[in-house]
């Protein structure tokens, strides 16, 4: 067998970082494993791996972690059933990769991952769905974002949905969700999309607004909770090799003065681009 890595996640609380990582082999849809591991030494030496707890430590990904306002760390997860019983299993040679996608990274479910002492124990809320077919696949990449009042948003790349992302919240702080995400009306290509707590029910999102092509990357900004985005700003118009190019993953952080979003991206499969964004006045009380 030939092993493989997927995408990680590192979480980094005061001493002890925690790394959660996905191995399979030969395909996602063949012993995919998903993994969790810490260093208290500022990554020198680092613990045995230990599987994610119950369910997610097969076919799950982790995405970014917040810690909420009353301490306790959230991580975002995409976890995937697979297809209903008697579905055949695809030969290791089948291509494109799609197919094996069907077979068995399909049906997700999209919940977050509650921490109160610090990431020594876990428990899992919520099993968000897309559609009601049981053989959708597609790459959730969800983010959150805390609100006000207790309230917690979850977007979710939603690939062959109609070219937009969809939408769940959880009215407690991330503990109950609806079984199902609404569409938006943001569009979006089949990307990754990350969100930034600006203060209350201010949020940023950094995404493609585009239903059709990883171009361009934008910021906008909500101001009553993701309902309505009225302030919208193309950062980076198209790749640098020309409009056929992708401008991929873009993820980072706000500054503690909330002046400056700071984030890098993938330009194209070939180039990491680090870019500072200012942030509107209005975000930043200046």
């Amino acid at each position: 067998k030939t092993a493989g890595q997927g995408p990680t996640e590192l979480m980094v609380r005061g001493d002890r970082c925690t790394l959660f990582f996905s191995t399979h082999s030969q395909t996602w849809g063949r012993d995919w494993k998903s993994w969790m591991m810490h260093s208290d030494d500022g990554c020198r030496t680092w613990s045995r791996p230990e599987p994610m707890p119950g369910r997610l430590a097969n076919f799950t990904f982790i995405r970014n972690h917040i810690v909420t306002r009353d301490g306790r760390i959230a991580v975002p997860f995409q976890h995937y059933l697979g297809p209903p019983p008697g579905t055949p299993q695809p030969p290791p040679e089948d291509k494109p990769w799609h197919r094996t996608l069907a077979h068995y990274v399909s049906n997700p479910r999209n919940g977050v991952l509650n921490s109160r002492d610090g990431g020594t124990t876990w428990a899992e809320h919520g099993n968000v769905r897309l559609t009601p077919d049981p053989r959708y696949h597609g790459w959730a990449e969800n983010n959150i974002v805390e609100l006000a009042n207790g309230r917690m948003g979850m977007i979710i790349r939603a690939d062959r949905l109609g070219g937009v992302l969809y939408y769940a919240e959880s009215k407690d702080g991330g503990k109950t969700w609806p079984d199902f995400a609404v569409k938006t009306d943001i569009p979006n290509p089949g990307s990754k999309a990350t969100l930034y707590p600006l203060g209350g029910d201010t949020v940023a999102l950094l995404h493609n607004p585009n239903p059709s092509h990883r171009s361009p990357l934008a910021l906008w900004i909500s101001f009553d909770g993701m309902k309505t985005w009225p302030y919208r700003r193309v950062l980076v118009a198209q790749s640098s090799d020309g409009p056929k190019g992708r401008l991929n993953y873009p993820d980072g952080f706000v500054s503690k003065d909330k002046q400056w979003l700071h984030f890098a991206y993938d330009d194209n499969r070939h180039r990491a681009v680090y870019y500072g964004a200012k942030l509107p006045p209005l975000v930043s009380g200046k």
